[in-house]
């Protein structure tokens, strides 16, 4: 069993088996992109070669790999992303300092140093840093992960999602509860009204139609045919997750406000989704996959007047992998684009140094707006930037997957309330007659 707990530094990550140290790196690997750093530590035989095996072998590559101790240094071209293999056990820093480390450091690969604290002086000032110490039993280890820099704190929560979405059993510390095994997932914040039931994470029973206006009277039935369909009643459910906007003022408010009278009447967790986020993802499931590096995916739906409702979220794969980068808003659409080429260009977003993306994807309700995607586009491809877009719509499927990795017990039922970014345009003029 893998248990995670919050430390002062970062997490501090728990094992039983040998083979789950093997499933802590598996999991890592595919997150990290060129330019990533791990500093590995621990004890002779505490499972440091092992842990790059595991790694490497996610990674892609195939021959075997041993710890370079007297090579000090092995590279590996082969895989998704070079990958840089160090162990420093036999070397001082001075002579670390005229290896010409920063190459690797700074290159286009994966670098995982063992015995790292034998160079401290010499690791780069933002790393990922793992120190595995023995448990009680044979096969136990303890590993404290310390990510130090914004972008290896961002690394560190990926990786921990992705750990805790790949065991029913781990905890974080914080106090969630454990995601429920039976979900509704609700969204009526477009035209399409959409519900779906999932099992273990897997999708049992789905419904879409496009409700245009007529949501309050469609989305009771469309629930219940859901759960006959599903051969489960509403007491068999474990918890709602439901698509909270932005979107059609009217269309948020219903499914808000149908997720919190079941929720009260039946006692059961509630949790909110981004109805962007949920766009974004199944955007993202239903296109390409990154490799290394993150897709960039900016969720769209139409806000009138040139404006969009958007967000950006860097995603790997899969919902506990997403990481948001931006807050829900509501913006003038060419403003935005334009906003986010240039950040992806210079690797910097809000003054902040972020990763460059494999690429950029516009997902949602992309149809009217095809010229200024497409000028997007060029200014995208003059930058060296890869640049798509596809029109999509909300899946219900995706509000339960993300509500599956978060903090169900985090929110009363009370606290959850729609989120509309800005006043709908009817309600905005009321309130302007009343001041």
């Amino acid at each position: 069993m893998i248990r995670m707990d919050r430390a002062d530094s970062g997490w501090r990550i728990q094992v039983e088996q040998a083979a789950e140290t093997d499933r802590l790196a598996a999991a890592l690997a595919p997150l990290c992109g060129p330019g990533t750093v791990i500093a590995l530590d621990g004890d002779l035989g505490a499972g440091k070669t092992r842990f790059s095996q595991a790694f490497a072998s996610e990674l892609g590559i195939q021959e075997t790999v041993n710890s370079p101790t007297f090579t000090i240094i092995k590279e590996y071209e082969e895989s998704r992303l070079p990958f840089y293999h160090m162990d420093v056990y036999r070397i001082s820093e001075a002579e670390a300092a005229e290896l010409g480390l920063e190459d690797y450091f700074y290159g286009e690969g994966v670098t995982l140093v063992e015995w790292a604290e034998r160079i401290a002086s010499e690791l780069p000032a933002e790393r990922l840093h793992l120190r595995i110490s023995r448990g009680e039993q044979e096969e136990a280890r303890e590993i404290a992960v310390e990510a130090i820099g914004e972008r290896y704190a961002a690394l560190g929560e990926r990786w921990m999602r992705s750990l805790q979405a790949a065991s029913a059993d781990c905890q974080t510390g914080q106090g969630n509860g454990k995601a429920p095994s039976r979900i509704l997932a609700l969204d009526t914040s477009t035209a399409l009204l959409s519900t779906a039931i999932l099992v273990d994470g897997e999708v049992v029973a789905e419904r879409h139609s496009a409700a245009e206006r007529n949501h309050s009277i469609r989305l009771v039935p469309a629930i219940e045919e859901l759960l006959a369909e599903a051969g489960m009643t509403a007491a068999d459910l474990d918890g709602i997750a439901v698509g909270s906007g932005p979107g059609s003022y009217t269309g948020v408010r219903i499914a808000v406000t149908v997720a919190k009278t079941l929720a009260w009447s039946l006692q059961l967790p509630l949790v909110s989704v981004s109805t962007l986020a949920a766009l974004a993802l199944g955007g993202k499931q239903n296109y390409a996959r990154g490799q290394g590096a993150p897709v960039w995916v900016a969720p769209i739906l139409d806000a009138r007047r040139e404006n969009v409702y958007t967000g950006l979220y860097a995603l790997w794969d899969g919902a506990a992998n997403m990481q948001n980068m931006s807050g829900d808003r509501n913006r003038q659409l060419q403003q935005w684009l334009d906003e986010l080429i240039g950040a992806a260009i210079a690797g910097e977003l809000d003054g902040t140094v972020v990763e460059r993306p494999a690429e950029i994807l516009v997902v949602g309700e992309t149809g009217r707006f095809t010229a200024q995607l497409q000028a997007a586009e060029e200014r995208a491809r003059q930058g060296g930037i890869s640049f798509g877009w596809q029109e999509s719509q909300i899946d219900a499927a995706y509000i339960g997957a993300i509500g599956l990795v978060r903090e169900w017990d985090a929110e009363e039922v009370h606290d959850v309330v729609p989120n509309y970014t800005q006043l709908a345009e009817a309600e905005a003029k009321l309130l302007a007659k009343r001041t």
